[in-house]
């Protein structure tokens, strides 16, 4: 059976947004190396490979409703039928001309350009250097559902995909090229297809998303002696400009000499190898059928709900647009095109003759761009497309330039004047995008001091990074022999955590929720280590598997332009759960990560085991009752005018900025010793990112939070531990404690003599009582759902 925990955090350092503590099941496996722990992976699961019928792009608002994978009743329904079904799948033969030769030599083949998330023929410099070298070339794309369970909820996203591929397969035999669609296990279908074909080398764009790069890496390790794996990647700056630090970023870049040019489409391609079935883009319906299956055998069957619930909660202006830029990379690019030119305001009037894409468009823009986030309209309308690779970022980063001279051109006084809202925002975003890929790139071979590297995964458009801790036949972590892993504090300590000090929203954040006003969000700390191992390592020791992801806006993860609340970073926990674990958790969560953890638990119970808290955020008012809907105490304040948002923001953050060092041993009366440097050091280099004010600014726009005790006892209702440091400078540690307690039955309480951080200042106490707690937890508890048929999903 298994049981999972998850950690959300938000303290000063050493916050892990979310931890989750997976329990293995009775047979457990040995520990892997990263390429055969997916192999083993995949050989316990189905992986569907199909044969399918021909595509024609549908946009799904004439579908019947029935039918629309954007309906959450499409997703119920289909995850349901795989749950039960389990329809079986027959593999689909490949046949090519040209092989390997009889010594398994293979110096002048074909060449196979690997198509992933990267759909477009524009600005893109493996296909321009496959066309350049010459020779055969094969472009192939492999649709593997199980890599693909983020479209289920995302509105038209498995048409979009479908069409995007259609759109590439009619550009690239346009040129006189091909595109093989195949539909199957990632890497073994690509090794499949180069090996039948002959190919001497295979061009693919590197990744940074774990499950990607992975498969990434299995095909280089998987391909013949003297066949190569090249990897390309789009630099819109000179490659000297990239660091960690945001700060120096831009002065490098600024003296750099801008941004580099883009590579348009090539004019022809070389001819594919001939003898080839180029296989079709399967129906909508039937892919999005082979991805709900996938889906069922990684998630637990009591998700199903909450995945399609998640459909029905997205804004209602999000279908539209959606559906309006099915089509691929030319329907992007239009789009992108009518969004730098735009008057919004008078497309949706009608005013100028708009068109039915401008008018759309336009209305998205509006409905996106809220002054809780400026600028969150172009991620809002382009994010889910640009993850598909339909755009460059150097492409998005060059027409938005464009834009921004064009429009300096027409003002009286360009260095006053602020430019059109979507040009800021394009520019905005293709900056934040460009420098945080690069800063994952380099994420694997950072620092951490456990010498582990951390995973990314992209929610909703933007990465974020995760560490995991896994437990091996033994039950000892492979932390310990330097494995797949993350050092005690490393993890427990928190996963990066967000733009300044937790020390930042530590005094504003609790005088604010003493006041009744909204909590605002704590700019966390980064990782730390402490001499010992802290929980991370006791708890793989003693079995659980843990997850340790950072919330967005936090740490290395990026910080776009949302309006972020409780019920962002909420959701954000909600999927983490769903696509990346898929079983059910148990989390803990310090300071705002322990309210965040108990609104997970409170509002989506199926997905916990059980909650623990470490010196809460959150409000105590028992007998709280939700008001009636539209009641005034519901709506939210109104905010303070933007100038002065923006003043008091700036100062504070600057002060805080300036004081880390100072913060952080405040928070840490015990046992200052992991406030130490190099923590400080990562505080500050999260500070400095694109988009860390914003996340600061964004407690000034939210609406009075619900107590913690409401979501703890009255919508858990489950097992709950609260560990509280009761040298916790920012507020009556003990006083809350005690009336946390009184106000939830379900709260088992002890404290600890430690400050705001207690798990890292007193991880031996902090040990005892957690793992006493999760041995003492019961699958048939309340919140908790049947496991038995949970499988670990990959990261």
């Amino acid at each position: 059976m298994h049981r999972s925990v998850m950690l959300p955090r938000c303290t000063v350092s050493h916050h892990v947004e979310a931890i989750c503590y997976l329990q293995p099941s009775a047979c457990r496996m040995p520990a892997l190396s990263t390429s055969s722990r997916h192999q083993s992976q995949r050989r316990q699961g189905v992986n569907p490979c199909t044969s399918s019928t021909a595509y024609r792009p549908v946009v799904p608002s004439a579908l019947p409703a029935s039918q629309r994978l954007c309906s959450s009743h499409f997703y119920r329904s289909k995850l349901q039928q795989a749950i039960t079904v389990k329809k079986s799948w027959g593999s689909r033969q490949v046949h090519a001309a040209g092989g390997a030769s009889e010594n398994g030599s293979l110096p002048s083949g074909p060449t196979l350009v690997w198509y992933k998330h990267d759909l477009r023929v524009d600005d893109h410099p493996g296909l321009v250097a496959a066309a350049v070298r010459g020779g055969p070339l094969l472009a192939a794309v492999v649709l593997d559902p199980t890599m693909y369970g983020h479209l289920l909820a995302t509105p038209s996203g498995i048409e979009g995909l479908l069409a995007a591929v259609e759109a590439l397969r009619v550009a690239v035999r346009a040129r006189g090229g091909e595109v093989v669609v195949r539909q199957g296990p990632l890497a073994a279908t690509v090794l499949q297809l180069a090996g039948e074909l002959g190919c001497s080398r295979v061009v693919a764009e590197e990744e940074v998303e774990y499950r990607w790069h992975t498969a990434v890496d299995e095909v280089e390790g998987g391909l013949p002696e003297g066949v190569q794996l090249q990897r390309w990647q789009v630099d819109t700056y000179d490659s000297s400009c990239y660091c960690a630090n945001f700060r120096d970023f831009r002065t490098r870049r600024d003296n750099s000499g801008g941004i580099q040019q883009p590579l348009g489409p090539p004019d022809s391609l070389p001819d594919a190898p001939g003898g080839l079935d180029a296989g079709d883009v399967p129906s909508a319906a039937d892919f999005g059928l082979a991805v709900a299956e996938a889906a069922s055998l990684r998630q637990h069957p009591g998700f199903v709900d909450v995945v399609a619930r998640s459909l029905d909660e997205l804004e209602a202006w999000r279908a539209p647009i959606a559906a309006r830029l099915v089509g691929g990379e030319p329907a992007v690019r239009e789009a992108l095109d009518v969004y730098l030119r735009l008057d919004a305001a008078a497309a949706v009037e009608g005013r100028g003759g708009a068109s039915d894409l401008q008018r759309e468009v336009a209305a998205a823009t509006l409905a996106a761009e809220l002054p809780s986030s400026p600028g969150g309209s172009f991620p809002a309308v382009f994010g889910q497309w640009l993850a598909l690779g339909l755009l460059s970022r150097r492409r998005v980063a060059a027409l938005a330039e464009e834009a921004v001279q064009a429009a300096r051109s027409k003002q009286l006084l360009p260095a006053l004047q602020p430019l059109p809202v979507a040009v800021a925002a394009a520019q905005k975003w293709s900056e934040a995008a460009d420098f945080h890929w690069h800063l994952a790139a380099t994420d694997r071979d950072r620092d951490t001091k456990t010498g582990d590297a951390p995973r990314h995964w992209r929610w909703r458009g933007a990465l974020v990074d995760y560490y995991t801790a896994e437990v091996d036949a033994l039950g000892a972590s492979p932390t310990d022999q330097a494995a797949d892993g993350v050092s005690a504090s490393e993890l427990t300590g928190g996963s990066e955590s967000s733009a300044v000090a937790d020390v930042a929203g530590a005094l504003a954040a609790e005088a604010a929720a003493n006041q009744g006003a909204a909590h605002p969000p704590r700019m966390g700390s980064a990782p730390s280590v402490s001499s010992g191992g802290g929980q991370v390592r006791a708890l793989t020791r003693a079995g659980y598997q843990v997850y340790a992801p950072t919330f967005p806006g936090y740490g290395r993860a990026e910080k776009p332009a949302v309006s972020y609340s409780a019920e962002l970073w909420r959701d954000f926990l909600r999927d983490f759960v769903l696509q990346v674990v898929g079983r059910p958790v148990v989390v803990a969560g310090n300071s705002i990560g322990g309210y965040i953890g108990a609104m997970l638990a409170g509002t989506h119970p199926t997905l916990c085991s059980g909650l623990v808290l470490l010196n809460s955020a959150g409000q105590i008012e028992p007998g709280w009752a939700p008001p009636a809907a539209g009641a005034e105490s519901e709506k939210a304040r109104a905010p303070p005018p933007r100038l002065v948002i923006e003043g008091l923001s700036r100062g504070l953050f600057l002060f805080l900025e300036r004081s880390i060092p100072y913060q952080l041993k405040r928070l840490y009366p015990g046992d200052p010793t992991n406030a130490d440097e190099w923590l400080a050091d990562e505080i500050y280099r999260a500070a400095c990112d694109p988009g860390a004010l914003g996340v600061f600014q964004s407690a000034f726009y939210l609406p009075r939070p619900k107590p913690l005790n409401w979501y703890v006892a009255d919508q858990w209702g489950g097992p709950t531990l609260c560990l509280q440091g009761v040298l916790d400078p920012l507020n009556d540690a003990r006083g809350r404690a005690a009336s946390l307690k009184e106000a939830c039955t379900n709260v088992e309480l002890q404290l600890v003599e430690a400050g705001h951080c207690p798990h890292d200042e007193a991880p031996a106490a902090v040990n005892a009582a957690l793992l006493a707690f999760l041995e003492g937890l019961s699958l048939d508890g309340p919140g908790t759902a049947p496991a038995a048929e949970a499988l670990l999903a990959a990261g």
